[in-house]
């Protein structure tokens, strides 16, 4: 078996997401949220609020009309100034995600944790109803490739036909019940570009269980979930893929 925290020189991570959920903040101070963020400010300068805004249709005597309801306020995106880091923050949500080049698992993981240590606890935030890690890989396949099977332990089949699949998508979830974990898994082999194949691997580990909101408690916890996708990852591809990442 694999270690399951193996670095890879090459991480073909073009997405990584954290989030904690937590019971519904009944007294949202929006700019308490935004004096937060001056601290973070050489970092994350931007700060904008969010809204939402639903289309409603209605089918009265044959005619159908179409209106828009008043906007309503979904939460504060604290952005760096390229707009590839940005926290997304609501009522019931913190989330951190990064288009960045990972960097490794103490960066990221700092980033995260520093805006939230202010944020819960200006908000007393004394438990959660859950966290997650979500890690979006795209790996560059060569162009002549014939077998997926090669890079991928998981994989469309078919023994009675014999076709050539330009491109797919498919999505499984599985539980797993020592963790208390959901997982969601996602393979796409996408559209040839010039010089490779994309071939993107998704995988969003969830904990959907009550735990007290302490920073011992929750490191260890996204440890475990971290390890879990690691592994998750690990099993999924060959030895062909890692030397494509190494």
């Amino acid at each position: 078996m694999e270690v399951s925290n193996t670095y890879y020189e090459n991480a073909p991570i073009i997405l990584s997401i954290i989030q904690y959920r937590y019971d519904k903040i009944e007294k949202f101070d929006i700019n308490l949220v935004k004096e937060l963020a001056k601290k973070f400010k050489s970092k994350y300068p931007i700060v904008n609020e969010r809204f939402v805004q639903s289309i409603v249709v209605n089918n009265d005597n044959n005619e159908t009309n179409v209106s828009l309801e008043d906007k309503q306020f979904d939460g504060i995106q604290v952005m760096s100034k390229n707009r590839k880091e940005y926290f997304t923050i609501t009522e019931t949500k913190f989330t951190y995600q990064s288009h960045e080049k990972y960097e490794g698992w103490e960066n990221f993981i700092t980033n995260a944790i520093e805006f939230w240590d202010d944020f819960s606890t200006s908000f007393d935030i004394k438990e959660l109803n859950g966290v997650s890690l979500r890690y979006v890989n795209k790996i560059k396949l060569p162009l002549d490739i014939r077998d997926i099977t090669k890079y991928f332990t998981t994989y469309l089949k078919d023994d009675k036909n014999t076709f050539s699949i330009g491109n797919f998508q498919f999505r499984f979830s599985s539980f797993d019940k020592e963790n208390n974990f959901r997982i969601n898994i996602s393979h796409l082999l996408d559209t040839p570009v010039e010089e490779f194949v994309p071939y993107i691997f998704d995988i969003d580990v969830l904990h959907n269980n009550k735990v007290e909101n302490t920073k011992e408690i929750t490191l260890g916890l996204f440890e475990k979930i971290r390890t879990k996708k690691n592994q998750i990852f690990n099993d999924g591809i060959t030895v062909e893929t890692k030397k494509l990442i190494h």
